[in-house]
């Protein structure tokens, strides 16, 4: 049967496929937003910039760094290197390992440029804290009414 009108429905129903499609990513998008490349991460942000929290268990001070480039902030971490002459009977089996330890990089995209000269960071009990500081013409000033 020829229908005339065959043809202007198929945008309609590309067009609901698609909605479907994005409801779908709405209702399961949650299990995919914590999967990435690297240490978990915690982002809090203030008036004067922000704290970022990176769970590195295992990394030393001198395994991990830290740059700052516009507002993107960018921490790496470097473990060592098991020692090449070790046998590999001395060396235990892993039966089960939720820990990684091998190299990462995270790059954590702020909502503000990042003043590299006031940030911090800290290592202390597997946690890397960097206060991100915010450039003082970014932060909020109170303004005296009249």
């Amino acid at each position: 049967m020829f229908t005339p009108f065959f043809e202007l429905d198929a945008p309609v129903r590309s067009l609901r496929r698609l909605s479907n499609f994005a409801r779908l990513m709405d209702e399961v998008g949650h299990w995919f937003e914590g999967s990435h490349d690297g240490p978990q991460a915690n982002v809090y942000i203030n008036d004067h910039g922000a704290v970022v929290q990176l769970a590195v268990p295992g990394y030393r001070r001198e395994q991990l760094h830290v740059e700052a480039e516009r507002d993107t902030l960018i921490i790496r971490g470097e473990p060592e290197q098991a020692a090449a002459d070790s046998s590999e009977a001395t060396q235990p089996h892993m039966l089960r390992q939720e820990i990684a330890r091998g190299p990462f990089m995270r790059r954590i995209q702020l909502p503000f440029s990042i003043d590299g000269e006031h940030t911090e960071a800290r290592h202390e009990n597997g946690v890397l804290c960097v206060a991100v500081a915010k450039p003082k013409a970014e932060q909020p000033r109170r303004i005296a009414i009249a």
